[in-house]
């Protein structure tokens, strides 16, 4: 299937590309830290740069050859592996996973723009990065309720990303760039 010609990833780029995926997939919330394989994000197999590779298990690598998780995708597990700098980009993009992609650049259009949500605790924690940089808070309001029926308690938007499990409701409010 492959040309076998093809150079070989040098020791020591493996080494990093494994140590920065800490030995496991990089994909979030994957535990699989056995039958690991190195993807090349930009499908290019001559391009062994470490900026291009990322450590993938055999479903997720498969998945990847097969278009399910897109190079976008890729290359933002590899930001949040490198620790790279926040982008209002990224947040949209994070948001839009989370409400759509118009409501997000909606809510990213202006300042202190805010909206009611029941969130699952996952999702709370892919927002982080962005809470503890002050570009989003979130105020609890107290509501609680059993996500996937796209279920709306006084006017709260259930998330679309993670909609099951028990949800807890909040305002959340679009702060920008500090």
């Amino acid at each position: 299937m492959y040309d076998s010609s093809r150079p070989s990833i040098p020791a020591e780029i493996r080494r990093a590309v494994e140590v920065e995926s800490g030995h496991a997939c990089a994909i979030k919330g994957c535990s699989e830290h056995t039958y690991l394989e190195i993807h090349h994000i930009d499908e290019n197999r001559e391009n062994n740069t470490i900026e291009n590779l990322i450590l993938l298990c055999d479903k997720h690598h498969k998945m990847a050859h097969a278009k399910i998780i897109d190079r976008k995708a890729l290359r933002a597990y590899k930001r949040i592996l490198s620790g790279s700098v926040l982008s209002i980009d990224s947040l949209i993009t994070l948001l839009g996973e989370i409400f759509g992609a118009e409501m997000a650049k909606q809510l990213c259009a202006m300042k202190n723009n805010s909206i009611c949500v029941i969130l699952n605790p996952i999702t709370i924690n892919e927002l982080q990065p962005y809470l503890k940089e002050k570009w989003l808070s979130l105020q609890s309001t107290g509501s609680i309720c059993s996500m996937g029926c796209g279920s709306r308690i006084g006017g709260h938007f259930e998330e679309l990303k993670h909609p099951y499990g028990i949800g807890n409701g909040f305002t959340l409010i679009y702060h920008g760039e500090n």
